[in-house]
């Protein structure tokens, strides 16, 4: 960053802190502070001041703002579905002023509309790992699992449904590992194609945390494979995934070479 750009975003730092000076001594309405700010924000919705401003003002008025607020990110959120600035004020309204009750059907809403919006993947887990109004990740994981395959089967290429599909599961390897519909929804999906990166790459997973196909579950894989021990059938999938993902061959190779020493 240059010298002057450095000065430049310091003096507009310090408009900002006055203006909160000016309006904290002269006891001015807060309520109308917001329809300034979302006046500006029109213009400069990736201005960080700006957001910070706004949480000071959501601060000052406390539980009742919220709904504002909400309304506030999914006005920008429209325009830009992945503002960074907009979706850390929304968890954060979330988290300090409450607002949890429609929240994941806003998720659900925005992935209805764009299956490939990771930063709607990432608020709805966001949401299942925090709302106080859900009972947690474990109990919410079978649900979420049906929903998060339902997604899959309508974009078998989209990483984000995968990852979060694997997030639901955390550090709990072996309930992944031991799951067969999941298992099952890769050997689906690579039925309908056999290079699916995300499939091959997640049955390997699966493999490696214990998982055990049919041998009619490898033959979608290769007709001509009989049976394969769970160490084979690794080293195929990386074998595999060295080709069709020749951008990441290397580090296919490299999961490769570590296998021996993971699967017993």
């Amino acid at each position: 960053m240059s010298p002057l750009l450095k000065i430049a975003r310091r003096k507009r730092s310090k408009v900002w802190h006055f203006r909160r000076l000016v309006l904290e001594s002269l006891g001015k309405d807060l309520w109308k502070e917001l329809y300034f700010i979302q006046d500006v924000a029109k213009s400069n919705h990736k201005n960080y001041q700006l957001w910070h401003h706004r949480r000071w003002v959501a601060e000052k008025l406390g539980v009742a703002v919220a709904p504002e607020e909400l309304r506030f990110t999914e006005l920008v959120l429209a325009s830009d579905a992945k503002n960074y600035h907009a979706w850390s004020h929304r968890q954060w309204v979330l988290k300090a002023l409450g607002g949890w009750e429609a929240e994941l059907s806003f998720c659900s809403m925005l992935l209805q509309e764009d299956i490939y919006n990771n930063s709607a993947w990432n608020q709805r887990f966001f949401v299942i790992k925090n709302s106080p109004l859900l009972e947690g990740l474990d109990s919410m994981r079978e649900s979420e699992v049906e929903y998060c395959i339902n997604a899959i089967k309508l974009a078998p290429l989209n990483e984000s449904s995968w990852t979060y599909l694997r997030g639901l599961f955390g550090n709990d390897t072996k309930s992944l590992g031991d799951s067969q519909s999941i298992g099952q929804v890769c050997f689906e999906e690579l039925a309908r194609d056999r290079c699916c990166i995300p499939a091959l790459s997640f049955l390997l997973d699966l493999v490696c945390y214990g998982f055990q196909p049919t041998v009619d579950d490898c033959k979608i894989l290769d007709s001509s494979i009989e049976i394969l021990s769970s160490l084979q059938l690794a080293l195929y999938l990386c074998e595999r995934l060295e080709v069709v993902d020749a951008i990441r061959a290397c580090y296919w190779a490299w999961r490769r070479s570590l296998l021996p020493a993971i699967i017993k």
